[in-house]
């Protein structure tokens, strides 16, 4: 089972996650250390990878992008991330074959 560590709260969920930049495809690597390790194949200039995260979580959660905001970490590999109206249950129902 995977180690990720997600904070619940009534409207949101919060979790970590390892960007990594200039990655071959749009995917989710596992998890380390408590956060789910997320590559990107765009580069981490002006925003972009944060953006990309931003668009893939939302593609693959089947959410509007206005529903996720990286709260930490904007110009660091480690973020954290915040989505709106979403439980933890349904969450990893959705990735969890992706983070084991």
């Amino acid at each position: 089972m995977s180690d990720l560590k997600i904070t619940e709260e009534s409207a949101f969920i919060e979790f970590d996650v390892i960007a990594r930049p200039k990655s071959s495809n749009d995917s989710i690597y596992g998890t380390h250390n408590g956060a789910i390790r997320i590559g990107i194949k765009s580069a981490p200039e002006k925003g972009k990878a944060n953006k990309s995260i931003v668009k893939f979580l939302s593609k693959k959660l089947k959410i509007p992008q206005s529903d996720i905001t990286i709260v930490a970490g904007e110009t660091s590999r480690n973020k954290k991330v915040r989505i709106n109206g979403i439980s933890k249950k349904i969450f990893l129902e959705t990735i969890g074959d992706e983070i084991t």
